[in-house]
């Protein structure tokens, strides 16, 4: 029995992963952002939704990351980081940094402009 629940719970576990993407200037997004048609117009709306297992994927284009966090066991892809860029200047010196990243998560392809080390905004590994 305890083997049949392990299997049932494995099952449970990998069907949850969902691919999420996210297009700069989408006009017509609609959650749960699975496809390009109605992929998400920015990075915050498919993190929100995101949970562990799941990828993003980002489209060519310039994102505004103001503050977020990369759920733990997300992966963040962009489509190159000559086409996908993330700008992380903040727009409230409420925060010491832009993007929040915890173990286990992945980002890859992306471009990071705005940081800098003077000011102390950027991304923060947990």
């Amino acid at each position: 029995m305890k083997k049949l629940l392990l299997f049932i719970l494995t099952l449970t576990i990998q069907t949850t992963a969902t691919i999420r993407y996210v297009k700069a200037g989408n006009p017509t997004p609609l959650a749960p952002y699975t496809s390009w048609a109605t992929a998400a117009d920015s990075i915050w709306k498919a993190l929100r939704i995101s949970v562990s297992g799941d990828t993003i994927f980002a489209g060519s284009g310039s994102y505004l990351l103001d503050f977020d966090t990369l759920p733990q066991g997300v992966a963040l892809i962009g489509s190159g980081i000559d086409s996908c860029i993330f700008n992380l200047h903040p727009l409230s010196h409420l925060n010491k940094f832009s993007l929040v990243v915890y173990d286990s998560s992945l980002i890859s392809n992306i471009q990071f402009r705005g940081f800098n080390y003077y000011d102390g905004f950027g991304i923060f590994g947990r």
